[in-house]
C-alpha cells in the first residue's frame, strides 16, 4: 500500500544524541528517530515526543513500546542526515503493515527514510496501537544501493516475550531484511527498541 513521503513535522527539541564507537568515521552522519504518543504517555516512554539521535557507528538511545488496551498509541518516524554526502545511492526504507486486525497500525505500508544534507527531514509516521486485539504489526526495514552500509535493529521483551515477535538483534543490509513483530497488549512488560547505522 503506498503512502505519502511529505514529512510529519513535530517539535523535536531536546534531542538525545549518543557519542559514535571509538574508531568509526563519518562521525558527521546521524541517523534520528522521532518516537512520541497521543494518549496514555506510559505506552511510549511516558513522553508526548521523543527525538533521539546518533551519529555513525553509535546505537540510538532505546525507546519503549508498550501499546495496550491504555488510550491512544505510539507514533514513529525516521529521518538520516548526512552533511558531507557521504552515503551517495544509499536507500534506507521501514515497511510497516498488519497481521490481524489492521485498526493496530494505522498508516501503514513501505517508506523511505529521508537523507538530507542539513536539517533532519522526516518519514511519514505511522501509528502503534497493538492491543488485545488479534495480530500486531510487522515493522521491516531494508537498505539497498550501497553493499557497505548496514542499519542494525535491537528489538527485545522486557517481559511476556511473546509480545515483541522475531525477537533479537537483526541488521539491515542489501541483501537481508530486519524483520519484527510488535504485538504488545495486557501482558506484563513491553519491547525496547534501538537503531545502530554502520560500516559493515
Amino acid at each position: 500500500m503506498p503512502v505519502e513521503e511529505s514529512s510529519d513535522h513535530l517539535d523535536v527539541s531536546g534531542a538525545s544524541v549518543t557519542a559514535p564507537e571509538e574508531g568509526v568515521g563519518e562521525e558527521s552522519v546521524v541517523f534520528h528517530e522521532n518516537f512520541y504518543g497521543d494518549g496514555d504517555l506510559g505506552q511510549c516512554n511516558n513522553k508526548a515526543y521523543g527525538h533521539v539521535s546518533a551519529t555513525m557507528g553509535a546505537w540510538t538511545p532505546k525507546i519503549r513500546i508498550d501499546t495496550d488496551g491504555r488510550s491512544g498509541g505510539c507514533y514513529q518516524q525516521f529521518g538520516i542526515t548526512d552533511p558531507a554526502s557521504t552515503l551517495r545511492t544509499l536507500k534506507v526504507e521501514v515497511n510497516f503493515y498488519a497481521n490481524g486486525d489492521g485498526g493496530q497500525c494505522n498508516n501503514p505500508g513501505l517508506r523511505t527514510i529521508p537523507i538530507s544534507s542539513d536539517a533532519v527531514q522526516w518519514s511519514s509516521r505511522y501509528r502503534i496501537d497493538t492491543d488485545d486485539r488479534s495480530g500486531g504489526c510487522y515493522q521491516v526495514f531494508k537498505v539497498s544501493g550501497r553493499d557497505d552500509i548496514g542499519l542494525d535493529v535491537e528489538f527485545l521483551p522486557d517481559g511476556d516475550g511473546g509480545q515483541c515477535g522475531l525477537s533479537g538483534t537483526k541488521t539491515a543490509t542489501s541483501t537481508n531484511q530486519a524483520k519484527f513483530l510488535i504485538d504488545t497488549d495486557g501482558r506484563s512488560g513491553g519491547c525496547t527498541q534501538r537503531f545502530r547505522l554502520r560500516h559493515l
